[in-house]
């Protein structure tokens, strides 16, 4: 054979081995409290947290050794969390059986509770607004309301703005703002950064959903977008600055174009949609709950240009951007499909068996790890996407069965946030770029470099006053995108 036709065959055969269930395996399974229903990755600390509804408490995990290192007990409830990178504060959402919720705030760095704040009922959603360092809580009851914790640092009182709740008889509790929904059930909360602006998704009995526009400024409802009929998800385009809300009994998702706060159009679909999720390649894949398919398309499209049959009805979704895979997991079947994202690749790869009630996922990038909570289960199960050790290390063509870099390209800008006038770090994985293209949240060209040759560089950002950027890099075959955040 010759070294072409070697070469041909070993990449014939990488190809067999990522697309296929040897890449894509259950590493193993983490026991947690009981109900582990949330679960988030923390890439400062290098930490997960998973929340356990069952149990009112929050699991930590070492994800190099896949061992519960602390347990925080939390209120009774707790099902939602979010995640402060300027603070470094976990908030994590309580909705006991009867009365107010609550929001715990923990010190992500020290696992330690810090606050606990009295919300409205059943607490169920939560948002960060990066802009402003606040947190918006999602109460998921009739006219809402929207709890506002401002000042997520938690360092200054708050700041109260129409408020109709009490401060409670503890020190570490906390009165908070509400901002209300009338008439209609908020479902879903998000922020987008290219509007920096919070989006809730609402709904009532035989009435037309709305899409609710609030502006972290002031916290005031600055416009009202109508949707389909029970408005449900909610997913951010940051590069087309547009949100996405799938409405369950409509049969389609409404496309919200954020620079006018107007509905721009309608994303036809096969049964009801649910959940959406975005992925940097500016590409949208939806969920098709009983039709069993997932569809998708490009985010400047407004009509879906294809669908792939899943096994089962899928729940929630989650994008692995260092192999470019998308897992959905799939509620009422216990499994989770692993799904190649790449364009002209879409489909199932593989359903790997998980626990009961897959619910909550999160990633690892660095690790190309999947994190599944099972909500009806007592243990989060690990999904390594990547090839087996023995091929990996062993083989004796293992030089020929490295990765093509388009699998595995991803980068990444330290420190997010960066102040202003400090130099930004660029890291690229899987290739080395050539040039770098970094664009303003409208869109217009700030910076461009072309002479490039190493996979870490400096940038000095000193025409890029406080804001949101999308840097490019590319070397000419494959190009990565990640948002920096300069204030």
């Amino acid at each position: 054979m010759t070294p072409l036709a070697s070469r041909l065959s070993a990449l014939a055969l990488l190809a067999f081995l990522v697309g296929s269930a040897g890449a894509q395996h259950v590493l193993t399974t983490v026991p947690t409290g009981r109900g582990p229903t949330a679960a988030l990755y923390d890439s400062i600390d290098h930490k997960l947290f998973v929340a356990n509804r069952g149990s009112a408490t929050v699991s930590v995990i070492d994800p190099n050794s896949n061992v519960v290192t602390a347990t925080i007990p939390v209120g009774a409830g707790p099902n939602a969390m979010c995640w402060s990178t300027t603070s470094n504060k976990l908030f994590v959402a309580c909705a006991p059986v009867t009365g107010n919720g609550w929001v715990y705030v923990i010190n992500a760095a020290t696992n330690q509770v810090i606050a606990s704040v009295v919300v409205s009922l059943n607490p169920s959603a939560l948002a960060w607004c990066e802009s402003r360092n606040k947190v918006y809580c999602l109460n998921s009851s009739p006219s809402g309301p929207i709890s506002v914790l401002g000042g997520a640092d938690f360092d200054s009182p708050l700041v109260t703005r129409n408020s109709q709740l009490v401060t409670r008889n503890s020190q570490l509790e906390k009165d908070v703002p509400i901002i209300p929904i009338p008439g209609q059930t908020p479902n879903a909360i998000i922020y987008n950064p290219t509007s920096d602006r919070v989006y809730v998704s609402s709904a009532a009995y035989m009435q037309l959903g709305k899409v609710w526009v609030i502006n972290p400024t002031n916290d005031n409802v600055e416009a009202t977008v109508t949707c389909g009929y029970n408005a449900w998800d909610l997913e951010v385009n940051p590069t087309s600055n547009r949100v996405y809300c799938s409405s369950r009994g409509s049969s389609m998702v409404s496309v919200v174009g954020c620079s006018t706060n107007q509905r721009i159009g309608d994303l036809t679909t096969s049964g009801e949609p649910h959940p959406v999720c975005w992925i940097p390649a500016d590409k949208l894949f939806i969920g098709e709950y009983w039709n069993h398919t997932v569809a998708f398309l490009h985010g400047e499209s407004l009509s879906v240009s294809g669908r792939f049959p899943i096994s089962g009805s899928p729940g929630t979704m989650v994008y692995l951007p260092t192999t470019q895979k998308l897992f959905v997991a799939n509620y009422l079947s216990n499994k989770v499909s692993a799904c190649d994202a790449r364009d002209g690749h879409e489909g199932v790869i593989v359903d790997l068996d998980v626990g009961s009630g897959p619910l909550g996922l999160a990633v690892y990038p660095d690790l190309k790890r999947v994190y599944v909570a099972n909500s009806w289960d007592t243990m989060v199960t690990v999904i390594a996407d990547e090839l087996p050790a023995a091929v990996s290390d062993s083989s004796p063509h293992s030089s020929l069965l490295t990765p093509p870099s388009s699998l595995i390209a991803s980068a990444r800008a330290l420190p997010n946030p960066c102040p202003a006038g400090h130099a930004i770090r660029f890291e690229a994985t899987g290739f080395t770029p050539s040039a770098l293209t970094v664009r303003d949240a409208v869109g217009q060209l700030v910076h461009s470099s072309f002479e490039l040759r190493a996979s870490s560089f400096r940038l000095d950002p000193k025409s890029m006053p406080a804001g949101v950027y999308f840097c490019s890099l590319t070397d000419g075959r494959q190009t990565a995108t990640c948002r920096v955040a300069v204030r």
